[in-house]
């Protein structure tokens, strides 16, 4: 039938064989093309307020928000089993539709027991949606509820267990209903070739069997997956769908960059209370093994922080690697961007010879090279020829920043530092973040100590360092505009009056 390109493509073939699945009457099912056209002819058959839980997949708030539909949020808690009950039998007062998902993407909630029974008795003119796309991986469906239950439909697709090429979804629900639905689906916005796919599909004896092993092999990764992230000590949202939601900290959409440059593709939420969380597939154990590796390495990449310091993990002089390199670090249980990393080399020559060497190898200086700081800094109060440095900062090829700092002259503060270190050292990685107070209340929980009682800021610039038992530097950096400076002038002549005053109170306090 669809196979033919020289006609029109023909639903109510599929139509029917999906009634006979289901043991349901046609007039019961409405085909779409794929999950975003089912989505989008509930919304607009019902054309008012919309109760969506926050955060669940995003595509309910982007369809009602392109037809200029209300929408109304109920807080979906991302950790643990609790599930807004109260709040959304409230908020259903003003909605005229309530969109649910049997499995919630990205957080895999599962909605409780008789708890639409419920809704349904205090709201009868409420449509209730209900996304069923990942209902096989409960091992059950709602579809008799939807068609036996006034003002309800249920959504399919054959995506989710294992066919999502073919782009074919589908809702049921009682008739009215879907006729109501009808009027925004094109007729013929399936594919022939589609239609005839999923025709044959469903005809296969063991069809059935087919869909239980799809969903089996997912679920074997999910778990691989879910258990291996568990022993890392990393945090899972309820592993429920073909997918695993794990907290991985402030650094998790740098770490899906790191990942997609190998090629490893992961999604990165831009919800606000799911920017340390990232949704990781788990279509075959093949992949999810695959993914352990790549994120294995990742994590041991240019730098890592072993006995409470952070250790070069690569041939520091190297520019190839340095390129090759993540920029993201783990420091406990989280795992945290990268904004720069600041090494110490013993000498002019090696300085010298590493900045060349990284700009014949695609990295660009951005700030630099020089004396710091006479040539970026004139009339900083506060600071010795002691603390004077050679100081420059290469944007790499790869993205990432590095600071090459060399001591001036033998004996100076940072030729000490490096002689105590036993050599070449980092001297400190500072972190790139959104909110510098959340993630130093984070830190400070695994036992770094701010340097000071608030950031510097010079308004564009804003600075926190951190400092651990081991006498380890950790900056946080936070830009309120474009750009890759790693100081300011202004920050530091802040930071120097801030020690001075440290300093001359710790005097104070010195035994006569």
């Amino acid at each position: 039938m669809g196979s033919d390109w020289s006609t029109y493509p023909d639903t109510e073939p599929l139509r029917d064989r999906l009634a006979n699945l289901f043991n349901l009457d046609p007039e019961n099912l409405l085909i779409t093309a794929g999950s975003d056209q089912r989505i989008e002819s509930v919304m607009r058959s019902v054309n008012g307020p919309v109760l969506v839980l926050d955060p669940d997949f995003s595509r309910y708030a982007e369809h009602a928000e392109n037809a200029l539909i209300p929408l109304l949020k109920v807080e979906l808690a991302v950790r643990g089993d609790s599930f807004p009950e109260a709040e959304i039998i409230a908020a259903a007062s003003d909605a005229r539709l309530a969109m649910f998902s049997t499995v919630g993407n990205p957080t895999g909630y599962t909605i409780p027991d008789d708890f639409l029974v419920t809704l349904r008795r205090l709201h009868p003119d409420l449509v209730i949606c209900l996304d069923d796309c990942y209902g096989a991986f409960l091992g059950k469906t709602c579809h008799e509820w939807a068609v036996h239950t006034p003002n309800t439909v249920m959504l399919g697709s054959f995506s989710k267990i294992g066919f999502p090429g073919l782009r074919v979804g589908f809702a049921i629900g009682a008739p009215e209903l879907v006729e109501r639905m009808r009027k925004f689906v094109s007729p013929f916005a399936v594919a022939g070739p589609s239609l005839a796919a999923a025709e044959r599909l469903i005809g296969r004896p063991d069809f059935v069997r087919l869909i239980e092993a799809n969903v089996e092999r997912q679920q074997q990764a999910r778990d691989f997956l879910s258990s291996e992230l568990t022993r890392q000590n990393f945090e899972i949202a309820r592993p429920t769908g073909n997918w695993i939601l794990a907290r991985l900290g402030d650094g998790a959409k740098r770490l899906a960059e790191e990942l997609g440059r190998r090629n490893v593709l992961v999604h990165a939420s831009s919800h606000p209370r799911l920017r340390q969380w990232l949704r990781i597939s788990t279509p075959n154990l093949q992949a999810v093994q695959q993914f352990v590796v790549t994120f294995g390495d990742i994590l041991e990449s240019a730098v890592i922080l072993r006995d409470g310091l952070f250790r070069f993990n690569i041939d520091h002089l190297n520019p190839r690697r340095w390129n090759e390199a993540s920029f993201v670090v783990r420091i406990g249980t989280e795992v945290l961007g990268v904004d720069h990393v600041a090494i110490v080399l013993g000498s002019a020559a090696a300085y010298e010879e590493l900045v060349a060497d990284l700009v014949s190898h695609g990295g660009v200086i951005l700030e630099g090279p020089g004396i710091w700081p006479d040539d970026f800094c004139e009339h900083l109060e506060h600071v010795s020829p002691d603390l004077s440095m050679r100081f420059a900062t290469v944007k790499l090829e790869s993205g990432g920043l590095l600071v090459i700092s060399a001591p001036v002259a033998a004996g100076d503060q940072l030729d000490r530092w490096r002689a105590a270190r036993g050599g070449d050292a980092v001297h400190h990685v500072a972190i790139h973040t959104d909110s510098l107070t959340s993630l130093a209340e984070t830190l400070t929980a695994q036992g770094w100590k701010p340097m000071s009682e608030e950031p510097v800021s010079d308004g564009v610039l804003e600075q926190w360092f951190l400092r651990n038992e081991e006498g380890q530097i950790l900056e946080l950096i936070a830009r309120s505009s474009e750009g890759s400076a790693t100081f300011s002038c202004t920050n530091i002549g802040k930071r120097r009056r801030i020690e001075v005053r440290r300093s001359a109170a710790d005097s104070a306090h010195e035994p006569a």
